[in-house]
């Protein structure tokens, strides 16, 4: 390659964040976006979903619909060919419920290539993200009684928000609480679930075994019995690599956890979150050039 070819700047995949907190719009998330543009070279994208995120049922279905509409957009008009997932809360399950249930990646029209309308999925970042809202209202119902003992009923749902919704961050806390959205409410997507033999079913041939990190707060309502089903995505790609059913390069299935933080640690240690991701999606791009 000629001298001017190496100084070239780097081609990067871009970043596509898709925001959670129910009712709230994609401000919430942005100032994560701007911390990994300027950290990780990538374009980062964020977008307001059909009702702000509202989790219900109607709204997940057209949230994918949105998702796959914004993804084609980001292709077809700006040309951005490969792109990393990144879903905060709902946003993560509105991911999960495309990749997985719908294919996103994995269906074509007939006679068409996959992923023609779409950029190469290159990996996966879930923030906080339950995979069974049951599981998620009964954590969080525990983890309300616990917060009755040590404030007192009358000030046990101020604790809870301030503890493992957005510790650090009253004011967020504070937004919230004069809302009528907790993660128990009977009208949030009641008996949505995705288990962990599922996503160890499905994983690999709908997203081609791309990698995935799963990171939440350590005080996070969304505990860590919430985010088990995730680990399936572990047990797809360890199972492919055995069996060698798949021609495609896999990836990898990371977690972690970010101390002291609820369930909006890219608020509460915003540089420490947006360095946790950074470092992930370079270790993403690193292994595929050493693959390519």
């Amino acid at each position: 390659m000629s001298q001017h070819g190496e100084s070239l700047p780097r081609f990067r995949p871009a970043i596509l964040i898709v925001h959670g907190a129910a009712g709230l719009s994609s401000c919430c998330i942005e100032s994560l976006a701007d911390r990994l543009c300027a950290q990780t070279g990538n374009t980062c994208y964020v977008y307001n979903q059909l009702g702000n995120g509202l989790p219900n049922c109607d709204t997940l279905q057209y949230g994918v619909k949105d998702l796959q509409d914004v993804l084609e957009f980001l292709q077809e008009k700006l040309g951005e060919v490969e792109v990393h997932l990144v879903g905060h809360g709902f946003g993560g399950v509105v991911l999960m419920e495309a990749l997985l249930r719908q294919e996103l990646w994995g269906q074509a029209a007939p006679g068409l290539p996959s992923n023609l309308y779409l950029p190469k999925l290159q990996s996966i970042c879930l923030m906080g993200t339950p995979s069974c809202t049951g599981i998620l209202r009964s954590e969080s119902n525990k983890l309300l009684k616990e917060a009755a003992k040590v404030a007192g009923r009358a000030e046990a749902e101020s604790h809870f928000w301030q503890q493992h919704f957005s510790s650090g961050v009253p004011t967020l806390a504070e937004a919230y609480m004069t809302s009528t959205w907790q993660p128990w409410n009977h009208w949030v997507m009641r008996g949505w679930e995705i288990r962990r033999e599922e996503v160890a079913r499905r994983y690999v041939a709908a997203t081609k075994g791309v990698p995935l990190l799963s990171v939440r707060g350590e005080k996070d309502f969304v505990t860590d019995r919430c985010v088990e089903a995730w680990r399936g995505v572990g047990d797809a790609i360890a199972s492919a690599r055995r069996s060698n059913a798949s021609r495609e390069q896999l990836g990898f299935f990371r977690e972690e956890l970010l101390s002291n933080c609820g369930h909006n640690a890219h608020l509460e240690d915003p540089k420490a979150c947006a360095s946790l991701i950074h470092d992930w999606l370079t270790s993403v791009e690193v292994s595929e050039d050493i693959c390519a």
